[in-house]
């Protein structure tokens, strides 16, 4: 599942979340491989771990201007694979359509809330 991913945070807080994954990985909880992808990703460049993807499906690392709260996998589904897709299994395709149309609805409705709360 994808999760919602948050505007740029300060340089300050990348530092500390660094320092933060620089202490997991002093204490024994992070390996080197894990603490340098979790660098990689707060930094948000592509982690050096190869991702396994079908041919009609590319993986996508976070865009340089967002930072994801939870680690996430993004995928890219180009127009015309999404196409084969509905030629071949239109209910499939109608279903991801439903399923995408829904949590943006919802993400939008969460977001309002969260505004108009702040505004008070």
């Amino acid at each position: 599942m994808l999760q919602p991913l948050a505007m740029t945070t300060s340089p300050k807080d990348i530092a500390s979340e660094i320092e933060q994954l620089a202490g997991l990985y002093q204490r024994g909880v992070l390996s080197k491989s894990e603490f340098e992808d979790a660098k990689q990703r707060v930094l948000g460049q592509p982690s050096s771990k190869p991702t396994e993807a079908s041919s009609n499906v590319t993986h996508t690392p976070p865009a340089p201007d967002a930072l994801a709260l939870t680690a996430v996998e993004v995928y890219v589904l180009p127009h015309a694979n999404f196409d084969a897709l509905v030629d071949a299994h239109r209910g499939v395709a109608i279903a991801i359509l439903k399923n995408l149309g829904s949590t943006l609805s919802h993400r939008l409705r969460v977001t309002i809330t969260e505004l108009q709360a702040l505004r008070g």
